[in-house]
């Protein structure tokens, strides 16, 4: 399986969205998704997207958040309809392969905000059998 997203629409789809805005408000740090072996990191100031690349660095600092899955599970989330445990990040960790890690002083408290950016995930992703 292989995902398809773009980074420039993905910025503009966080940045123009009321709900991830609010949510990020004061959020300085980043949002890191591994999708298999693709990078997304959104680099977020004070609740502002500014960017969205595909490297990372090795390790996350102050504010970094990192979601990783692999591949085949990334393509069960981003299903219009998931499966269950697959509707949103923390029951795929807990019952499937995906790992929430980085800055834990911002996980929890920017989690709502991490939901929603994968239900914008979900409307903006596509899933390709290779």
């Amino acid at each position: 399986m292989k995902v398809k997203l773009s980074r420039d629409k993905l910025k503009s789809a966080l940045r123009d969205d009321p709900e991830f805005r609010v949510l990020s408000r004061y959020w300085s740090g980043s949002l890191r998704f591994d999708i298999g072996d693709d990078v997304y990191l959104i680099k977020i100031k004070d609740g502002e997207v500014n960017a969205v690349d595909a490297h990372a660095p090795e390790t996350s600092g102050s504010g970094d958040v990192v979601i990783t899955a692999p591949a085949d599970d990334w393509a069960q989330f981003l299903k219009p309809l998931p499966e269950p445990w697959y509707h949103e990040f923390y029951p795929a960790s807990a019952h499937h392969g995906f790992r929430l890690g980085g800055d834990p002083d911002y996980l929890w408290p920017y989690y709502y905000a991490i939901r929603r950016s994968g239900e914008i995930l979900r409307s903006l992703a596509t899933v390709e059998k290779e």
